[in-house]
């Protein structure tokens, strides 16, 4: 997540699941950068089935190794 080219480390990474996702189809996800910073990144990203219903959101925290 949001390595821009970098490697990177996991710090952390939070996942809720709100429905489960067994037998839904298809699934979709969107992701955003929160921060990109220098040597910390924070994304975020949210799982959606076919018909638009959330799913499941994460949260991650990376660290540039570079």
């Amino acid at each position: 997540m949001a390595s821009n080219g970098k490697r990177n480390t996991t710090v952390s990474a939070d996942m809720n699941y709100f429905a489960p996702m067994i037998g839904t189809g298809k699934m979709y996800a969107e992701a955003k950068v929160l921060k990109s910073g220098k040597t910390i990144s924070v994304s975020e990203v949210d799982i959606f089935d076919e018909s638009g219903k959330k799913r499941a959101k994460g949260t991650f925290t990376c660290f540039a190794l570079e």
